[in-house]
């Protein structure tokens, strides 16, 4: 992927690709939607990544074996407006990232082990359309 350094769009939905999440995504500096969904990724989502692709409108990394906490960074991720880590198995608080996504329509955090409070100032998020959070 390093040398697609004009790509924007990157779906490989359904199709049984395993192993970690690549770091060289964080090459892809003008990538806007990521959709790794249904496949096998394992691991942690590595934050160097979500630091480097902060033009990402939609990540959407649901029904995988990813686990780990949800990396600090994604608070860079300021134009998301579509979340999708749901059907995983992400430990630890949920993240007082979510008020700083002030453009996000879709939050999908279910069937994770995530556990302590829902962040209170959930109401910044005025375009929130869909959240889930079951289990």
């Amino acid at each position: 992927f390093a040398g697609a350094t004009k790509l924007s769009d990157l779906r490989l939905n359904h199709n049984q690709m395993g192993g970690s999440l690549p770091a060289e995504l964080g090459a892809l500096s003008r990538l806007q939607i990521l959709q790794l969904q249904s496949n096998k990724f394992t691991g942690t989502i590595p934050g160097d990544v979500l630091a480097k692709t902060t033009r990402l409108v939609e990540l959407h990394l649901q029904h995988n074996e990813l686990k780990g906490s949800i990396p600090s960074q994604v608070e860079y991720l300021a134009d998301l407006t579509s979340l999708k880590l749901d059907n995983n198995q992400f430990t630890g608080p949920f993240s007082q990232f979510i008020p700083f996504m002030l453009d996000l329509q879709e939050l999908t955090l279910s069937n994770n082990q995530l556990t302590g409070s829902f962040p209170n100032n959930l109401s910044t998020l005025v375009d929130l359309q869909h959240l889930h959070v079951n289990h």
